[in-house]
């Protein structure tokens, strides 16, 4: 076992700020053995065909697939980036047919509130304001939910339990399996309202419930008995249950039934954890690999939190397949219209709530018991309109409305032109005035955008000197054009770009050709990505290999390297939280630093070593691997430095640095120790406990074969492997 720790302890070591990038494998050409610049492979002063593609690969994708390489040569790197460029001409049916299965995330913000009504509806309906849904399943889903709440605002229950705290949901340990971790969420919140035991209900109503003979049914009849228990009673059923009788409430169920079924429990977390296995699915088998890349870096740009109110996750499906993906290689100028036209933004950012102050709707509101007529100024006028307004009659104790300067702000700093673009506070102040009246409309309107003219501040803007004369709605589209066409936001967004895709410190040259293709192509981002990969930059062999992978491209890399099959995604996008970046889960608008600083803590490290071992030993639930594919023939005379080179080759395309190799063979010395130490490793986002307590299956790995999964997790945690 300590040969393993040395091994971890060297390869943690490559990858640490400390550690420059020329000292391990292919990061920097140096005076080293060939061996530790194996990425490179220079031929006749830059790269050869094998090196080139990975680095391509690498840098345009999540990672190669096993076998990707010596497809993309053979198709040719110039078509494989040309169809990248052009998503629609690529087939994505495998992708579609894993998706099939989820039925949530491609629901409109309606419908989803409809079947998996978050706690804002649920308080309407106990107060008369909205009816409850007449038809099963989402009458059943209702009431249950409807129980909870009642129970929640009995006088008995502590304060802290009466109040809404939307921020628990989504955000959840997801190691356990979704029934139980929905009845211990649900529970945990009901548990001190309860008036009286579940034994004691259990016999009284569900005496036909008993879990064996429940599991035994046909699903259809399971799913119907579970469908007519008595509302808000779920929750202590599942509790009651034993780990391995969970999983068996919902096995044969339809995708759709399983849902409801959870949703009885948690309807929010139905919502939040579909959203993200989705996402996640599609990063790591889209055939269309550039454009989830760019997918992920725009959701990156226009972060939204997740659990910044209720309704929040209800949106974020719509946002990412209607606003971002569709835009994500096409005019900035109209992904921005885009954005600013989408629920999800606008509600994270606050822009339902901002009022023009000399408004109809803020006059009205200060003005009650005036007339239409005398609240609209007269034209012709000496004085202005908040002077005649200000000679009307006034309401007293309410405060006076006005804007909320949020999405303004970030709209210029974070969005467009950046933080140094030369706005002012007073530019920020008359974007947020064009802004006023974009909002929201209610779920039972359809929940979708909507322009209310009466929020809307009357009169011109002034913004970064170009006035913007008063037209109502389409001031906003003006804005937008502004923003999007100047050179702030040229050289703003092609430093990101190159940030991502090339350097942390990219030249000022590169930046600048960029920029300038933007300008000519009017914001074509697919133009602006072209002029980056045929730049030299781009190809630099010094640059080979000098980006640390954020957690997301590490886990999805790895899976991918792995030809990993994926069945429960929850598990990984629990990983994700634990390495400290929880899809939709940072609360700040910048989102996620693309920069190697911020991923290479001791810590982090030491999680991503945990994950690879465990990853490859199939120590994570859900998620298989198979050893042999990756070699592709009969090794059963191979020494084990055969192994190890073999697979170098099948996870790094490559060979290791020399270090790196001797590190790895070093440790597989003491087999019995590393199959205890690989055995051993407990997830952090298992929450410390054995994945067989919430009854979900792992695929056992052979004795045999454990010590190649030692090896193959040693190399996904190696720093080349680490490194794009």
């Amino acid at each position: 076992m300590q040969s393993l720790r040395r091994t971890v302890a060297i390869l943690i070591t490559g990858l640490l700020p400390c550690a420059c990038f020329p000292v391990f494998g292919a990061t920097r050409i140096s005076k080293q053995t060939n061996t530790d610049a194996a990425f490179v492979h220079r031929k006749n002063g830059g790269m050869s065909k094998h090196a080139k593609t990975l680095h391509a690969l690498n840098r345009l994708t999540f990672g190669p697939r096993p076998g990707q390489v010596e497809e993309v040569e053979a198709m040719g790197l110039n078509r494989w980036i040309d169809l990248q460029l052009h998503p629609a001409k690529m087939d994505d049916s495998a992708l579609e047919q894993r998706l099939a299965d989820y039925k949530a995330p491609f629901m409109n913000p309606q419908e989803l509130m409809l079947d998996f009504p978050p706690g804002n509806l649920i308080r309407q309906a106990l107060n008369g304001r909205i009816e409850v849904p007449g038809s099963e399943p989402a009458k059943a889903v209702w009431e249950s939910q409807m129980v909870r709440v009642r129970l929640r605002q009995q006088p008995q229950v502590p304060q802290q339990m009466q109040t809404e705290q939307p921020n628990e949901m989504g955000m959840t340990d997801r190691a356990q399996a979704p029934m139980m971790q929905a009845a211990d969420m649900a529970g945990a919140e009901d548990q001190s309202a309860e008036t009286a035991s579940f034994p004691e209900m259990k016999h009284t109503f569900y005496a036909d419930l008993d879990p064996t003979s429940l599991a035994n049914l046909p699903a259809q009849q399971r799913y119907e008995k579970l469908l007519r228990m008595q509302p808000g009673h779920m929750q202590e059923f599942v509790r009651s249950l034993r780990p391995r009788e969970r999983p068996a409430m919902i096995a044969g169920m339809t995708p759709a039934q399983r849902e409801t079924v959870i949703a009885l429990l948690n309807p929010r977390m139905v919502v939040v954890n579909e959203t993200e296995d989705v996402r996640l699915l599609q990063d790591i088998y889209s055939e269309r690999q550039l454009q989830r890349v760019m997918t992920e870096f725009w959701l990156n740009h226009f972060n939204i939190f997740v659990n910044k109110n209720e309704v929040e996750p209800y949106y974020l499906p719509q946002f990412e397949q209607e606003v971002i993906t569709p835009h994500a290689l096409g005019k900035l100028e109209d992904l921005l219209d885009a954005v600013a036209q989408s629920p999800a933004m606008l509600l994270y950012l606050d822009n339902q709530q901002s009022v023009g102050p000399d408004s109809l709707f803020a006059v009205r509101r200060e003005h009650p018991g005036s007339s239409r007529f005398q609240l609209i100024p007269r034209m012709g006028s000496q004085q202005p309109a908040a002077a005649q307004m200000a000679m009307l009659p006034q309401s007293r104790n309410r405060p006076r409305l006005g804007i909320n300067e949020n999405y303004g702000r970030e709209l210029m700093e974070l969005h467009t032109v950046g933080v140094n673009g030369g706005y002012t506070q007073q530019d920020v102040i008359e974007a947020a005035k064009v802004l006023t009246g974009w909002t929201v409309a209610p779920p039972q309107q359809g929940g979708g955008f909507r322009f209310n003219e009466n929020r809307h501040e009357p009169g011109d803007k002034i913004v970064m000197g170009h006035r913007i004369k008063e037209n109502g709605e389409h001031e906003g589209f003006e804005l937008l054009h502004i923003l999007a066409t100047s050179p702030s936001t040229a050289h703003f967004i092609s430093r990101e770009l190159a940030v991502r895709f090339v350097s942390d410190t990219p030249s000022q040259s590169l930046v600048d050709r960029m920029a300038k293709t933007f300008l000519s192509s009017h914001g074509d981002i697919g133009m602006v990505l072209q002029t980056m990969i045929h730049s030299p930059e781009f190809w630099s062999a010094p640059d080979s290999g000098n980006k640390i992978k954020t957690p997301l491209d590490y886990v999805v890399s790895a899976v991918r390297a792995t030809n990993a099959d994926v069945s429960q995604p929850y598990r990984l996008v629990s990983e994700l939280k634990v390495m400290g970046m929880p899809l939709t889960g940072t609360q700040q608008p910048n989102g996620y630093s693309m920069t190697n600083d911020a991923w290479a803590s001791t810590s982090e490290l030491v999680n991503r070593m945990n994950f690879a071992l465990a990853l490859a030993s199939n120590r994570i639930p859900g998620v298989t691997v198979s050893i042999d594919p990756l070699l592709g023939q009969d090794r059963s005379a191979w020494t084990p430095i055969q192994q190890e080179t073999g697979l170098e080759q099948a996870i790094l395309h490559g060979p290791a640095s020399s270090r790196i190799h001797q590190a790895v063979l070093t440790s597989l010395n003491d087999t019995a120790s590393q199959n205890q130490a690989v055995a051993s490793i407990v997830l952090a986002g298992d929450g410390g406990g054995n994945p067989f307590e919430a009854g979900l299956k792992r695929q056992r790995t052979p004795p045999e074969s454990m010590q190649e999964a030692a090896i193959v997790g040693l190399l996904i945690g190696s720093p080349e492997f680490q490194r794009r």
